[in-house]
């Protein structure tokens, strides 16, 4: 996905932009084998004009957490929703199908429909497009094609954060950081390391750690606990440690980055946001002495949550 357009494939892509609507479709695994690269394509996708849609919804509980840095336009639900009709995942999806699309105003389309029973059981997950051969079966193309009375919309696109930003940037640009010794911190962290563990809704962990440990105080294996809760979990650190965390992914931090200066921890599911981050207080007296946000503005984080995963290169 962040690689460039093929030389052949490249008149046929201006066309399309010309004269289409045209939808970048992914699945949610992308984002976990490389974050970077898949934020780097919607990215140019949203500035092409182009709309975003979600691919496998509801596979497991765990795609629904990777909706918000996605943000689609439209979100596909898996074919076995709508064929399953006491399909286990069916209630949690559509709760957080729902909220997406309240929140945001996307689509929701069912794919595979190929009986009126699961148009009916489609349109009841909240689906407000379809695909599958009870439309249509697949044939050539109608030689003068029709205009569409309904075309999908597109919904406010999320403002990519700048290379600049930081975490502890963005959470206090429009509020005031507020002073705390270590102790209150790692009081704050640790309630939102515990909701990381317990969200009934398996989240995205995302942390900055310079010293390689928690905000907490609790040592990096604590993000192994974390991980078996969460869809996906990364963190950027001081120094990679000799033996690999399972099921987590360790980055370290360049000498020059700016987050070595910052400490974050982000807890994002599909109904849930909070990210806490600090930094050492300028001319503080006290070698505890912090500036620090706790935020809950879905946006926030979620923009916070995209300068961590830029710095995720794909997997091996």
């Amino acid at each position: 996905m962040g690689g460039p357009v093929p030389d052949d494939l490249a008149p046929t892509l201006a066309l399309a932009q010309a004269r289409l609507r045209v939808f970048l479709e992914m699945s949610e695994r992308s984002l976990s084998v490389d974050p970077q690269a898949t934020l780097q394509g919607i990215e140019r996708a949203r500035a092409a004009g182009w709309g975003v849609a979600l691919d496998n919804v509801g596979v497991t509980a765990h795609s629904l957490a990777v909706m918000p840095f996605a943000n689609p336009d439209v979100v596909k639900i898996d074919v076995s929703l709508v064929h399953e009709r006491t399909h286990p995942h069916a209630p949690r999806v559509m709760n957080a199908l729902t909220a997406h699309a309240e929140r945001t105003g996307a689509s929701i389309m069912a794919v595979g429909i190929e009986t009126e029973a699961h148009a009916r059981t489609a349109r009841g997950l909240g689906a407000v497009l379809g695909q599958g051969y009870h439309f249509g079966r697949p044939g050539p193309l109608p030689t003068v094609p029709r205009v569409p009375t309904q075309p999908i919309g597109l919904i406010p696109a999320l403002s990519p954060p700048a290379k600049v930003d930081t975490p502890f940037g963005l959470a206090t640009a429009d509020h005031p950081a507020l002073p705390a010794p270590v102790s209150v911190l790692a009081a704050l962290a640790s309630h939102v390391e515990q909701r990381a563990s317990l969200d009934p809704d398996p989240a995205v962990v995302l942390a900055c750690l310079p010293r390689n440990q928690m905000i907490s105080g609790a040592p990096l294996a604590l993000l192994q606990m974390l991980a078996r809760n969460a869809s996906f979990i990364a963190a950027l650190v001081g120094d990679v440690p000799p033996h690999p965390i399972p099921d987590v992914r360790l980055v370290r931090l360049p000498f020059n980055d700016p987050l070595r200066k910052e400490w974050t921890v982000i807890v994002l599911g599909p109904h849930y946001s909070a990210m806490l981050t600090a930094r050492e207080r300028a001319n503080r007296r006290d070698p505890d002495d912090f500036a620090y946000r706790l935020v809950y503005d879905r946006t926030t984080v979620v923009r916070a949550s995209q300068v961590i995963l830029q710095r995720l290169a794909a997997t091996t």
